[in-house]
């Protein structure tokens, strides 16, 4: 082979290591964008999870403590309905008491 097709053969193959090289660096960036693309939507995806998962758990501890405080609000009205009635009880006995009181001595 002569100097000038050395020459050229050696042009010619440094352009097609360059040309491997930017394709490869191309692959490699379309590579790291999938991947980032990938990364976002996990991300995304998980956020999204938590954020059902919190809301329901919300959603049960409202509701929980909607149901703890009817029966609290429930048992006070029975409890203050026992107090009235005894409270009428008491006062009758009180009144037949003075009213038997004032028939004796009368």
């Amino acid at each position: 082979m002569e100097r000038k097709e050395i020459l050229e053969k050696l042009k010619s193959v440094e352009a097609e290591i360059r040309n491997n090289l930017d394709a490869a660096q191309h692959k490699k960036n379309e590579i790291l964008a999938t991947a980032q693309k990938q990364a976002q939507k996990l991300e995304d995806d998980g956020e999204y999870r938590i954020k059902k998962e919190r809301e329901k758990l919300l959603a049960q501890a409202k509701k929980d403590i909607e149901e703890k405080q009817q029966r609290i609000l429930k048992k006070a009205k029975a409890d203050a309905e026992t107090i009235k009635k005894k409270t009428q009880t008491k006062k009758a006995k009180e009144l037949f008491i003075e009213k038997f009181k004032e028939y004796v001595y009368v």
